[in-house]
């Protein structure tokens, strides 16, 4: 298995991890009635947090999946894609934990280094890839 495809099975997972710390979250901070519900009614600021923060990691995962995806069916793989996948899953799982603990300084940053420095590396990886 490539890099790049242990890159997003590591996001995967954080990802899982994410919803578990989501439902002790819930269970300890809004109680066991409101994660039961419908959750219609507001919950306490740390869950919603939280649930902001797992929002985001879905739309980070389908980012990842997709540049994984094309490096993998183009048969690309190089340093680029490689410290890409693996710098942007660090990256993002440290914009999770900033998120989620409400450090809004680092969360921005960590947030700017996925976006703008590992997502075009990899772009970048699989055109020079794909290059003759």
């Amino acid at each position: 298995m490539s890099i790049e495809l242990w890159a997003l099975f590591c996001a995967l997972l954080a990802y899982w991890l994410a919803l578990f710390v989501q439902v002790v979250a819930i269970d300890r901070l809004a109680g066991t009635a409101y994660a039961l519900s419908n959750r219609t009614a507001d919950a306490h600021p740390a869950v919603e947090r939280i649930h902001r923060a797992i929002r985001n990691q879905v739309e980070g995962l389908v980012l990842l999946a997709g540049l994984v995806g094309v490096a993998t069916a183009t048969h690309v793989t190089n340093a680029w894609t490689q410290y890409a996948a693996m710098g942007f899953v660090a990256v993002k799982t440290v914009h999770f934990i900033c998120y989620a603990a409400g450090v809004t300084h680092v969360r921005s940053a960590m947030w700017a280094a996925s976006f703008f420095i590992a997502t075009p590396a990899f772009v970048y990886g699989i055109v020079s890839g794909l290059a003759p």
